[in-house]
């Protein structure tokens, strides 16, 4: 006999009325932990704590289903339904133990400081499978319920999605293979098909990327299983960059590549181990080309790296006469070279002999402490010293020179500034103090004077232009106005005897030079030698 539609309904009602109730307890119970949920989702919250903070949902939705039984509030009016609740009881007993297992698991990983060994998505694939694997074996084995036909059906389904689903089903296994093998990774700097960026997520369907641009790009998973990807942080975060730079053809190679590798070495942002190292790769109708190679931990930065470096090659050219050649016709190369090389030989313009003039004459150098800082030089002295001096100018970051190096040059700074810093001894440790040179002041000039090994070491703080007085320009000066040496040596000699105590601290510098850089005498005896190699210089 056929039941009628008021029959079904009164049959299936108490089961109706009990998933309500389960319907019921998951949302109030989603209500009550969605505040403590959130909290631990902040910044800093390990995975190991999201997943203990995770074990509350199902705990929760066990007591307030106990408190419903308690108080009356579940129904209990079909015979079914005791069985049906404690098969809701078995399904999140089940998931409470997963859920410890896995935070037990994460726990350890996390103690050891070693990450977990199973990717993401295959991570949150197994835990998917548990979690329905309880679902099925609470309502099979408690429940009651025969799930054969469940099985079938989902058997069937399967087969028709997978046809209808080809493509997405396509990025799921390219996302397991990508996952089990370990490809790529969250916190990777990948590149593919010409879009470089930082892994951010990966999941089922996609991996996402930040680019330096700050845009997220989605690339589908079976994209990437396809295509050659580069993982710029395998097997190590160290990256090699190479910069393409061209000298013309009388500047000699040893002298290009020398400051090549200084530029890499003062930009602050290469490694020295691999040491920057610059090779020709070219020689072309208008000049030769060089590439140089350096390393860093930074390839995400890589355009501000390499034009830091760049900029300091800039610098580098510029004050040693470097030439950086542009494509011409023979004719013109040769006629342009000509004039430059020409230019390399010329003393300073009229303009710039003034400048040079007016800068020495202002600053500290040779004047005397003792006499409200006068020069000890007339302005046609200081007029004959600035012929054979030259401006250069330097860039942020550079090294001018460094302690305990040999040196036959002292500089005074025209604007800008050079930090100097002294390591030294005091009581058997070592210590370092600094100090900073501004506008005006002279830097380096007792290893001019005396000869001793360079102090301190001088550092460029910012764009800084500096006068150079190099040591064959301070000789060839000495042989012009040789009556000048004595008052210079007497004067170097009192400033090194005002600091000999803090001078003898200083490792570099042996107890013969510190006596030789306060002894008057020997400072003259400095200079005359000076003086005789700039009367073979002047000829």
């Amino acid at each position: 006999m056929e039941e009628s539609p008021t029959q079904v309904l009164q049959t299936v009602m108490p089961s109706l009325q009990q998933g309500a109730w389960f319907l019921g307890i998951i949302l109030l119970t989603w209500l009550l932990f969605l505040p403590v949920w959130m909290r631990g989702r902040g910044k800093g919250v390990t995975e190991t704590r999201q997943s203990l903070l995770g074990i509350a949902y199902p705990v929760i939705v066990i007591v307030v289903t106990v408190v419903a039984v308690v108080t009356n509030l579940f129904p209990k009016d079909d015979p079914q339904d005791a069985t049906r609740l404690n098969a809701w009881f078995t399904f999140w007993a089940l998931i409470v133990l997963i859920k410890v297992l896995n935070t037990l698991a994460l726990s350890v990983f996390e103690r050891q400081q070693r990450p977990f060994p199973i990717p993401p998505l295959l991570y949150r694939l197994l835990l998917a499978v548990l979690y329905t694997t309880a679902f099925l074996g609470a309502i099979k084995l408690v429940g009651n319920v025969d799930i054969t036909p469940v099985l079938a059906t989902s058997a069937v389904l399967t087969m028709v999605l997978g046809f209808a689903l080809q493509g997405v089903l396509g990025n799921l296994l390219a996302g397991m293979s990508l996952s089990l093998v370990r490809t790529v990774e969250v916190g990777n700097l990948i590149g593919v098909d010409g879009v470089e960026g930082i892994v951010v997520n990966t999941n089922w369907r996609e991996t996402m990327i930040r680019t330096r641009d700050d845009d997220y790009v989605y690339i589908p998973n079976h994209f990437l299983a396809s295509h050659r990807v580069t993982n710029f942080s395998k097997p190590e975060q160290s990256h090699r960059h190479h910069i393409d730079v061209g000298a013309s053809y009388s500047d000699a190679p040893g002298e290009v590549i020398e400051a090549l590798v200084e530029a890499a070495q003062d930009s602050g942002v290469a490694h020295d181990k691999p040491s920057p190292r610059a090779v020709i790769t070219a020689y072309l109708d208008f000049g030769i080309n060089y590439r140089l190679y350096f390393w860093t931990n930074r390839y995400w930065q890589r355009y501000q790296v390499e034009g830091e470096v760049g900029r300091h090659i800039w610098y580098k050219f510029k004050r040693r006469g470097i030439e950086i050649p542009f494509p011409m016709s023979d004719k013109l190369l040769n006629d342009f070279m000509a004039v430059v090389y020409n230019q390399r030989k010329l003393p300073p313009s009229e303009g710039e002999s003034e400048r040079l003039l007016n800068e020495l004459r202002n600053s500290d150098f040779l004047k005397d402490p003792g006499a409200k800082e006068e020069s000890l030089l007339s302005d046609e002295t200081v007029g004959t010293l600035a012929k054979h001096c030259h401006f250069a100018r330097y860039t942020k970051g550079e090294t001018l020179f460094r302690q305990g190096e040999a040196g036959d040059s002292c500089y005074v700074v025209v604007s800008g500034s050079v930090s100097g810093s002294i390591t030294f001894k005091d009581g058997g440790r070592s210590q370092t103090t600094t100090f900073t040179t501004e506008p005006g002041k002279v830097f380096g000039e007792m290893s001019l004077l005396t000869g001793a090994p360079r102090t301190a070491t001088g550092k460029i703080e910012e764009e800084t232009e500096l006068i150079e007085i190099p040591g064959h320009a301070f000789a060839q000066f000495l042989a012009e106005h040789d009556s000048v040496m004595e008052q210079i040596a007497k004067t170097a000699a009192e400033r090194n005897k005002k600091n000999q105590e803090f001078l003898m601290k200083i490792e570099d510098l042996s107890a013969q030079d510190v006596e030789t850089s306060c002894d008057e005498h020997k400072v003259i005896n400095r200079l005359k030698h000076l003086a005789s190699w700039g009367k073979k210089l002047i000829g």
